[in-house]
């Protein structure tokens, strides 16, 4: 019985740092980039990032994407624009989308955003993964990023 107790103690502290880190959020320096890849949305439809950030600051999120034109070999998923519900706490200033480096069947294409933390504050950003045309399936995934400005 006491073996078991000790087993059960040390896998919770193991596990532990895991649960947290999933619960914290995370500080960035001046200019950072968050990638998050095909295995990021494996068995999710939502995925939800905590940032905290100082004001001035960019961060730059890249998620996977499938938007290839419709003659080719294309689900035509893309996200959608950005929705940030306090822009004086945090704007956009770009988007890219990044084409697969190479020519085979199904790579991945990316979708870049660069946010800069205008002013000390909290807010969310959402992004919608859908199909963009009429009839096609909306909200695949749902990327949510909770941002606090710290300073």
């Amino acid at each position: 019985m006491k073996s078991r107790s000790l087993l059960i103690l040390a896998l919770s502290v193991s596990l532990l740092p895991l649960l947290t880190s999933s619960l914290a959020a995370q500080s960035l320096k001046a200019a950072d980039e968050i990638e998050f890849g095909d295995s990021d949305f494996m068995n999710k439809k939502e995925i939800c990032h905590n940032v905290s950030m100082a004001s001035g600051n960019l961060l730059k999120i890249t998620l996977p994407s499938n938007a290839s034109m419709p003659d080719k070999a294309s689900a035509g998923f893309q996200w959608k624009d950005a929705q940030i519900l306090d822009r004086n706490v945090l704007q956009q200033e770009s988007y890219q989308f990044i084409a697969p480096s190479g020519l085979e069947l199904g790579a991945t294409e990316r979708e870049k955003w660069t946010f800069e933390a205008v002013q000390k504050g909290s807010t969310t950003v959402t992004i919608h993964y859908s199909q963009p045309w009429n009839g096609g399936e909306q909200d695949a995934f749902i990327f949510t990023l909770n941002i606090t400005v710290v300073k």
